[in-house]
């Protein structure tokens, strides 16, 4: 019998090692979960999910960049060869004409810097500037997320 309570005295004390070992594994999750939803908490409130949602004036020239390379990524990702490219007075259009001309090759110049995008002279030069994409050599996922996010919208 005494063997018989000191095996049962043994399962109880494993059982309690068990129990503590989870309980401060689920207040550790508790801490790290806590921690993570203040950093998403912080990063919701510097990112605008809608940046269309925004007047023209209230944009910044990094939120304009990224709205053409939505565009045009959005655009190649329809057609079957998987490039697009904007002149001008597509960016102006984009943007229901407020930008300026210089504004708009500006925006299409900063747009060109990322992998996948060029700007350069269309028709060898006698068509003007444009920015182009081959989606083949976007590297930056985020693009993809945001066109993709914006059709099951």
């Amino acid at each position: 019998m005494t063997n018989d309570l000191e095996a049962v005295k043994n399962h109880v004390e494993a059982l309690n090692r068990k129990l503590n070992s989870a309980v401060d594994r689920i207040q550790d999750l508790e801490r790290e979960n806590a921690e993570l939803r203040r950093q998403v908490s912080e990063l919701q409130s510097q990112v605008d999910p809608d940046p269309g949602s925004k007047e023209y004036a209230d944009l910044s020239r990094a939120e304009k960049v990224r709205q053409v390379r939505e565009r045009l990524v959005s655009v190649a990702d329809s057609n079957h060869g998987g490039r697009a490219q904007m002149k001008y007075k597509d960016v102006m259009w984009l943007f229901d004409g407020h930008p300026s001309a210089g504004h708009c090759y500006d925006l299409m110049e900063r747009a060109g810097e990322l992998d996948g995008f060029a700007y350069d002279a269309a028709g060898g030069g006698k068509g003007g500037k444009r920015i182009r994409v081959d989606l083949d050599a976007v590297k930056d996922e985020s693009l993809f997320h945001a066109v993709n996010k914006a059709v099951e919208a």
